[in-house]
């Protein structure tokens, strides 16, 4: 059985290592070793996470361990001329299972 649940700073790690295995599976990376790109990886992910910031993640659990992710990006709405609530969009990305 798969469950969804909120991504916590404690997943960045593995996060990273999905992050590393969804790009280096269509391309064979040229900028920096695995190692490197997991570190500055989990490093940005553990800053995303905390609440409040613009970025969301969910992960798919099976069997105890992460077997996917997905980001979302809150992204505030450009203002127009006409009557508005303050709106926002959501840019999804890193969709990985």
């Amino acid at each position: 059985m798969i469950t969804i649940r909120t991504a916590t700073m404690a997943d960045a790690k593995m996060l990273a290592e999905l992050r590393w295995e969804f790009r280096s599976g269509r391309a064979e990376p040229t900028t920096e070793s695995h190692d490197a790109f997991v570190h500055r990886c989990t490093a940005w992910m553990r800053r995303e996470l905390p609440e409040g910031s613009p970025w969301r993640a969910w992960v798919a659990v099976q069997d105890n361990a992460i077997a996917g992710q997905v980001w979302l990006r809150v992204v505030p709405k450009i203002p127009n001329p006409m009557e508005e609530e303050e709106e926002t969009l959501a840019y999804i990305s890193n969709l990985f299972v």
